[in-house]
């Protein structure tokens, strides 16, 4: 069983490998790869009722994480150079604020994953020795009522920083 990692193919894809490649908007390097993904808005199955498959362990395997985490991943591979050097953090925190297991998933709903990019002949850029953070934070608010969702890649160069809507529909892309 392999994934379609087809993020690769997506328009943001290409055009964030032309601007850090041929136009290179941070540099001649990239220095720091960032990723956050805090929230589940942009999963999708995760407003029905019930326990969605993707948070189911026996189905899923691996829950959001697994399903999503793994087309981040892939991304960064496919522009940067291979993931080496791994070190993560991960847990099932929303199951500590209480609740039953039909709202908290018995999958890990944390990861967090410090790492750097390795040597590579493929990336569109020079990134080796780049420093990786991501952080995938699935856990509900305490207070319901308050969204605080965030999708964002963040690429660091010695020349500026560029800024990406990660896995969501939206978000467009900016040079900060």
């Amino acid at each position: 069983f392999y994934p379609a990692y087809v993020s690769r193919a997506h328009e943001r894809t290409q055009v964030l490998r032309n601007l850090l490649g041929k136009d290179k908007v941070c540099g001649d390097c990239v220095t720091s790869v960032e990723y956050v993904m805090k929230g589940s808005g942009f999963a999708r199955g995760l407003d029905g009722e019930g326990l969605p498959w993707r948070l189911n362990a026996e189905l899923s395997g691996g829950g959001l994480i697994m399903d999503m985490g793994c087309h981040v991943l892939d991304r960064i591979d496919y522009l940067f150079g291979p993931i080496v050097d791994v070190q993560s953090t991960v847990s099932r925190k929303g199951a500590s604020i209480g609740g039953s297991s039909e709202e908290y998933p018995l999958v890990e709903d944390y990861v967090s994953m410090n790492a750097t990019i390795g040597p590579s002949d493929w990336s569109v850029i020079p990134s080796e020795g780049a420093n990786v953070q991501c952080v995938w934070d699935f856990v509900p608010p305490e207070d319901r009522s308050k969204k605080n969702e965030r999708d964002e890649f963040v690429i660091r160069g010695p020349k500026g920083s560029l800024r990406m809507g990660g896995m969501g529909a939206a978000g467009g892309m900016w040079k900060v």
